[in-house]
């Protein structure tokens, strides 16, 4: 029985220990794909709540003879994702794609986790400039505890301290570009996954670690009776 209940309170502290993911209190998606070729130019741009996910946006440009751009924005669950591409025989190809998560929230515990993977999974190919870049912001009442810009593949982590009950914003824009002025072709695919957690109060850590001791002692008082 014991073992029982040793699995369980350990069961719980594991839970306590790890911090908590925040609640948004408001998140909005926003997805903005745009292609040119010459002057001919597709565009097309979508935002959203949480409730319509996902969310996808597309343009595209061919001109025939090899003169193309494409970009193609999805935005999901705590995931922004984005392609670009461009090819010219000649023509002037571009393309971008834009993906951004605003979220509202109200702090809780003692502290937040961000935690953010950016990936920039495929570099310009042939005569062609690609790339990505995420830009990250976090504000809590009005002041910013991180803000950075990334164009590289990156984890992010990061933990402030922070009173509860604060307002907080977390805002996430990726950017995918493509462009060919000449002769070559290039693709760019990027995406970022991210959290926002709750660091447990130490009154909630003491609980868990309480409760550890606790049975520690009733076990060893198990163990006298049975040597009696």
């Amino acid at each position: 029985m014991h073992k029982i209940a040793v699995a369980l309170v350990l069961g719980l502290a594991a839970a306590s220990v790890h911090a908590l993911p925040i609640v948004f209190t408001s998140s909005t998606y926003t997805t903005t794909a745009l292609a040119d070729v010459d002057g001919t130019l597709d565009a097309h741009a979508d935002d959203t709540g949480l409730a319509a996910l996902p969310l996808i946006s597309s343009a595209s440009v061919d001109a025939g003879g090899g003169n193309l751009a494409a970009a193609h924005a999805v935005a999901d669950a705590l995931l922004l994702a984005a392609s670009s591409e461009a090819a010219s025989t000649g023509a002037s190809a571009s393309a971008a794609a834009t993906t951004t998560f605003l979220g509202v929230f109200t702090t809780g515990g003692t502290g937040l986790s961000l935690e953010v993977l950016f990936e920039d999974l495929l570099d310009a190919l042939g005569g062609a400039s690609a790339g990505a870049e995420l830009f990250v912001l976090l504000q809590v009442d009005g002041v910013d505890l991180f803000q950075d810009s990334f164009s590289a593949t990156e984890l992010i982590q990061a933990t402030f301290m922070t009173l509860p009950g604060l307002a907080g914003v977390l805002d996430l824009t990726l950017v995918s570009t493509a462009a060919a002025d000449r002769a070559g072709s290039g693709f760019n695919l990027a995406s970022a996954s991210f959290a926002l957690n709750s660091v447990p109060e130490p009154a909630s850590l003491a609980l868990v670690l309480g409760g550890l001791g606790l049975l520690g002692v009733g076990r060893r008082g198990l163990g006298r009776q049975r040597s009696a």
